[in-house]
């Protein structure tokens, strides 16, 4: 036995997956702008075995069913001379459901791009003013816009509508428009506050009334593709549409059967109007004459709407007083983000929830600055001890840690940044490891020719690997690993060659003390959280200086022994 195979496939040439068999009829809803494929296969069946064939002949033929309208009846007065009516196309929105048939006017967009990073806006034809449209309730709108891709959907598109004459619609209370915006789908405005695809519903983004007279949607980072706003206007309460499975399912036979044995493209087109009419003309279907969910009637209102699509970097072309827009490039893709100040949050910076007060942000900003005055003491000692070289680490951490938190500190509401902020965290970083590096060899080795060696060279070895990578795990493990040789060998030399030994004090209280505070000043640095920082970091400040306050030798710290 012989068989026809046939497929279909958009974009792609087909492949054996999608093949349809034993059909003789396929009907292919199509979608603008796309290609499609289709693909014939002869296959024998013979003893529980398929074979395909090298070739054969069929005959076919293709027809196209248009929905669009070409002897409109819905035309507005030749007093309305807006350049869009020009660019209008009535069509029929067309599916194998019954009710949801409808008449709908398309509008052309054209796209116009400003010389800004994601800024351009759609208009209808060459008229570069805001959209106007003039409405009424027998019919619904599709705008279709373009989103091209990478260019366009770095940024937030904004969708706006809004009643052209709102004190002519203020004394019309009925009046309510529903709109939808979806991706590759025209979606229809059903009543109260619905959008229809084929039978599934969803919320409306759009819907404004007299009492709210306009409404907006934004669409942040909006996937490539042909987008579709639809909207309709409604002007009087919704009785609901009642109809059978029965009239449905006599209707898709009907339009089935009419496509199939129509002849030309117009009686092609006429299928869904012939028979809906001889569907809705039988006493058991009067109840499908629907439009959406709701019943026809012959009420009728009409009025105009302004739309504006425009996109702009962030929301609006900024983020508030709370927030920056910045633009970011990473992998090829460009996008616009908002950095938001002091813990608010959302699209625009507007979220509160997690803000804190203004007291809070100066006590931040005061802990962790005026808590490095701890390092003072330890540059003091220093000098007394004629230790030179820790002394001016240890200023130096002052300085670079006060002006690096009062950068990174306040939330950049009372912040001040000497130098870029990188500097200032790159010389942070520095001080603090060096100033620790250099108290380390005092320990060891407390001699001031061999220390004024490893001061330099240890210094050079800390600058090039916090530029490398000042939060690696394994610069701060080789660091320590480092210090603990440096001192396990300058003291096992002392005490085997020299025969020095600390003296008892320093090696049961100064010693132990020290590595105590820096222990739980490094706990409380790794354990810190946001919003813990400032309590836990200033108070790692203030351990800190206090060890090195503590553990830093006198110059004749190592004795012979008695």
């Amino acid at each position: 036995m012989n068989r026809l195979s046939i497929g279909s496939s958009q974009h792609t040439v087909i492949s054996t997956d999608n093949l349809l068999y034993n059909k003789t009829n396929l009907n292919l809803w199509t979608v603008d702008n796309s290609w499609y494929y289709l693909q014939l296969k002869f296959i024998n069946y013979s003893d529980d075995t398929v074979i395909e064939q090298d070739n054969g002949s069929v005959s076919f033929s293709v027809k196209f069913i248009n929905a669009i309208i070409t002897n409109s009846t819905n035309e507005w007065n030749s007093s309305n001379t807006n350049d869009s009516y020009l660019n209008r196309t009535t069509r029929i929105y067309r599916n194998n459901f019954l009710k949801t048939r409808m008449v709908y006017e398309e509008y052309m967009t054209v796209l116009q791009r400003l010389y800004l990073p994601f800024t351009y806006f759609y208009h209808v034809g060459l008229n570069l003013t805001p959209m106007i449209i003039q409405l009424d309730t027998n019919n619904f709108v599709s705008v279709p816009f373009y989103i091209m891709d990478e260019l366009d959907s770095g940024g937030t598109i904004k969708i706006s509508l809004s009643f052209v004459n709102e004190s002519f619609v203020a004394t019309n209370e009925q009046y309510k428009i529903v709109g939808c915006i979806k991706r590759d789908v025209r979606e229809i405005p059903v009543w109260p506050f619905h959008c229809k695809e084929n039978e599934n519903k969803f919320v409306a983004p759009i819907l404004f009334n007299s009492s709210k007279p306009s409404s907006s949607v934004y669409l942040p980072f909006p996937e490539p593709g042909r987008w579709f706003l639809t909207f309709r206007l409604f002007c009087n309460a919704c009785d609901p549409c009642r109809c059978s499975e029965n009239c449905q399912s006599t209707y898709e036979i009907c339009t089935e059967t009419c496509e199939q044995d129509c002849k030309s493209e117009n009686d092609c087109s006429q299928c869904t109007e012939t028979c809906r009419y001889s569907i809705l003309n039988t006493d058991a279907c009067k109840g499908c004459d629907c439009e959406g969910d709701c019943l026809k009637t012959n009420t009728s209102c009409n009025t105009s709407v302004m739309i504006q699509i425009m996109s702009s970097p962030c929301v609006d072309g900024s983020c508030g007083q709370q927030g920056t827009c910045s633009l970011i490039l990473n992998q090829g893709y460009a996008m616009s983000t908002c950095r938001c100040r002091n813990n608010y949050r959302g699209w625009d910076c507007s979220d509160s929830t997690y803000a804190n007060s203004f007291g809070m942000v100066l006590l931040e900003y005061l802990l962790l600055t005026l808590s490095n005055i701890a390092f003072i003491p330890s540059g003091i000692i220093a000098f007394k001890r004629k230790y030179y070289v820790p002394c001016i680490m240890y200023t130096s951490v002052f300085f670079a840690s006060t002006i690096y938190h009062a950068c990174d500190a306040g939330e950049s509401i009372i912040s001040y940044c000497l130098l870029p902020f990188g500097v200032l965290q790159y010389a942070d970083f520095l001080c603090a490891m060096a100033a620790l590096w250099t108290t380390i060899i005092s320990i060891g080795f407390n001699t001031a020719n061999i220390n004024s060696i490893f001061y330099v060279t240890g210094t050079l070895a800390i600058a090039i690997g916090v530029r490398a990578n000042m939060m690696s795990v394994w610069f701060y493990v080789i660091f320590g690993v480092t210090s603990i040789i440096v001192i396990f060998a300058s003291w096992s030399f002392k005490f085997k060659v020299k025969r020095l030994y600390p003296k008892k004090i320093y090696l049961l209280l100064n010693l132990p003390l020290g590595l105590i505070l820096l222990v739980i000043g490094l706990l409380l640095f790794g354990l810190s959280t946001r919003s813990t920082y400032k309590y836990f970091h200033s108070l790692w400040h203030v351990l800190m200086a206090l060890a090195v306050f503590i553990v830093l030798p006198k110059r004749n710290i190592f004795l012979l022994p008695r």
